[in-house]
């Protein structure tokens, strides 16, 4: 049998509705791409983007009456990705619709292909972490303060630029911060060395960080130390899965920068 579409049943399925529950709920679990340059590819020919970087500029003294040198301002390919669709397909079977008396709540079903959405959003940015080149911290060691220290040395050294290039809704306390993802267990491990240490940790409610909704941003577990701390269990494992790779700004247990 031929799978039913938009056309052959729009009456019923009421689409645009169901569309606007997947958006609103997967925009409100992912958070990752808040953190990110973020490309519309709409219209375009192509569905490759490149996201160039500029090389470094070197300013110097003139002697007066010396005419100033032109230097040349060039970029690298620092980024290109290409888009692909996702799928998530869900089929009501008749079972369903027999025991939900043929009604099914379209806001359940669309919030579960949102949630699905957001996860593999997060999945596929998270995964980016294996390509960072520094990283502190050692295998099969809990996350400690110093890792975090280590791995915000390694940036400054790097001269690593803090904020989004890109659009985002994101309010200036964490788009002109630093911001660090860590796995959950990496995060938890972070907690119980604040306690340790007897240090604060504020949480984003207590900073008055919410969103135009009145909510916490998803993920965001607070700040310390000027760092926004965000947390998500799809930080892809490494090395023997002892660690995961994190980052922000970037930081990690294996803390990946």
């Amino acid at each position: 049998m031929a799978t039913s579409t938009t056309t052959t049943l729009n009456d019923l399925l009421l689409t645009d509705t169901v569309q606007e529950i997947i958006v609103d709920a997967a925009r409100a679990s992912a958070f990752m791409p808040g953190l990110v340059w973020n490309v519309d590819l709409t219209g375009r020919n192509s569905l490759v983007h490149n996201f160039p970087r500029f090389g470094a500029l070197a300013a110097a003294a003139v002697a007066q009456g010396t005419d100033s040198t032109a230097i040349t301002l060039t970029t690298d390919q620092a980024a290109q990705i290409t888009a692909a669709e996702v799928s998530c397909l869900v089929e009501v079977t008749k079972i369903a619709m027999a025991a939900s008396g043929g009604k099914v709540d379209a806001n359940a079903v669309g919030r579960q292909i949102g949630l699905a959405i957001a996860d593999q959003m997060e999945t596929a940015l998270t995964a980016v972490f294996t390509s960072f080149t520094s990283a502190v911290g050692s295998t099969g060691v809990n996350l400690s303060l110093a890792n975090v220290e280590d791995a915000l040395v390694t940036l400054r050294i790097a001269n690593a630029p803090v904020g989004n290039p890109g659009d985002n809704s994101l309010p200036p306390v964490l788009s002109e911060s630093v911001n660090v993802v860590l796995h959950e267990q990496q995060f938890g491990d972070f907690l119980a060395a604040l306690r340790a240490a007897n240090l604060a940790f504020h949480d984003p409610a207590s900073l008055g960080i919410l969103t135009n909704a009145g909510g916490v941003p998803a993920k965001l577990r607070g700040r310390y130390n000027g760092l926004n701390f965000w947390a998500s269990t799809t930080c892809a494992t490494t090395g023997d899965a002892a660690d995961r790779i994190d980052g922000a700004g970037w930081l990690a247990q294996g803390v990946v920068v």
